[in-house]
């Protein structure tokens, strides 16, 4: 996963292997659907948001993961996730 090893968190499959994956002008869609809008923890002044743009099908054995809140380090800066890294699944405790 990126640059951080062995490390465990938390975040929603938003796109699994087959889907459409559009990253344009700090817009992110999966299969047309909007499900973010920016990229807020890029550092324009050494990333250029050009660089994070893509238009791609997911592949095979990869899921992009995406946090709940805005700010979350997710598949936008480290980028897909082997679906052999997924070692469970979460659930709401009520």
């Amino acid at each position: 996963m990126g640059y951080v090893k062995q490390a465990y968190v938390m975040k929603v499959a938003a796109g699994i292997p087959g889907d459409r994956l559009q990253i344009k002008d700090q817009t992110i869609t999966i299969n047309g659907e909007i499900v973010a809008i920016g990229m807020p923890l890029v550092d324009t002044s050494k990333v250029p948001l050009k660089s994070f743009e893509r238009d791609e099908v997911i592949p095979a054995g990869h899921v992009f993961m995406m946090g709940t809140h805005p700010m979350s380090n997710d598949s936008r800066y480290w980028g897909y996730l082997s679906l052999n890294d997924v070692v469970g699944r979460g659930y709401k405790i009520l």
